[in-house]
C-alpha cells in the first residue's frame, strides 16, 4: 500500500458519518441509501454522497434489485478494516441498526420471488453452495463448480452441459434478508423441480412457500436424494 493509498483510507474512515455507514454493514447484509441515512443521521443527498465516495474507493458494493440499490461491504478486508478502526472512534456509542420489512415468520422464512425461492431458506441455500463448493465466485461473478453441475443435473434431471449449468449464477438480493438467494433461470428450475418432487407446497393466491418436513434443512445434501 502506497502513502498516498494509506492517507485516502484514513481520511474515508475518518468521517463520523462514513464510518456509522460502514459499521451498519459489517453485518454483512445489504441496506438502501434511505435506511442508510437513517443510521448515520444525514439527510437523502447526504447519504447519496458519503456512498458514492465508497462506492469510488471500492470499500463497498451494489446490487440494483428494481427500482432500488442495495449496498453491502466489498469484502474481508476492508471489514476487518472497519472493526478496527470502529472499535476505537465508535467506542461504545449507541445508534439505530437498519430495519428490516417484517412480513411475518412464516413468510420470511420462505416465499417465492419472480418464480424462484427467497427468505432464509433461500438465503441458507445460497450459502451452502459456496460452503460445499458447489458454487464459486470469480471477481463479482458466480459459477457453478464442478459439484454443482453434477448435483444440479441430477437435481434438474438434464445434461451437465446444460447452458444453465454453464454460465454465470444469477444472484437475487433477498427482500427481507438483505443477503443474496439464487435467482434466474436455475432459481426457477430448482424450484420447479423442488415443487415437482412433493419438496415444497406454494400457498395459492401468495407467495408463501411450505416446505416438507425436513426439507428446508440442508437442500445441497438433498439434492441427490430421491
Amino acid at each position: 500500500m502506497t502513502p498516498d493509498v494509506l492517507i485516502d483510507s484514513a481520511l474515508l474512515l475518518g468521517d463520523h458519518s462514513r464510518l456509522k455507514i460502514l459499521w451498519a454493514l459489517l453485518e454483512r447484509r445489504a441496506y438502501t441509501a434511505g435506511e442508510l441515512a437513517l443510521v448515520a443521521n444525514l439527510s437523502a443527498s447526504s447519504a447519496s454522497m458519503h456512498l458514492a465516495k465508497l462506492l469510488n474507493a471500492g470499500w463497498i458494493g451494489v446490487t440494483p434489485r428494481g427500482r432500488h440499490r442495495y449496498y453491502s461491504i466489498a469484502d474481508d478486508a476492508v471489514a476487518h478494516a472497519v472493526e478496527a478502526i470502529g472499535a476505537i472512534q465508535l467506542g461504545g456509542e449507541k445508534f439505530r441498526n437498519p430495519k428490516r420489512p417484517n412480513p411475518g415468520s412464516h413468510m420470511r422464512r420462505a416465499r417465492s420471488c419472480y418464480g424462484h425461492l427467497a427468505g432464509e431458506v433461500a438465503v441458507a441455500f445460497w450459502d451452502a453452495l459456496l460452503e460445499h463448493d458447489w458454487m464459486q465466485q470469480d471477481g463479482k461473478r458466480f459459477i457453478l463448480g464442478a459439484d454443482g453441475v453434477a448435483g444440479f443435473s441430477a437435481l434438474l434431471k438434464c445434461r451437465p452441459d446444460e447452458a444453465m449449468l454453464k454460465t454465470s449464477v444469477t444472484p437475487c438480493m433477498d427482500w427481507t434478508e438483505r443477503m443474496l438467494h439464487l435467482g434466474g433461470g436455475l432459481g426457477v428450475r430448482i424450484f420447479q423441480a423442488l415443487h415437482d418432487r412433493g419438496w415444497i407446497s406454494p400457498a395459492p393466491r401468495s407467495r408463501l412457500v411450505t416446505f416438507a418436513p425436513g426439507r428446508d434443512r440442508d437442500l445441497v445434501a438433498l439434492a441427490f436424494d430421491d
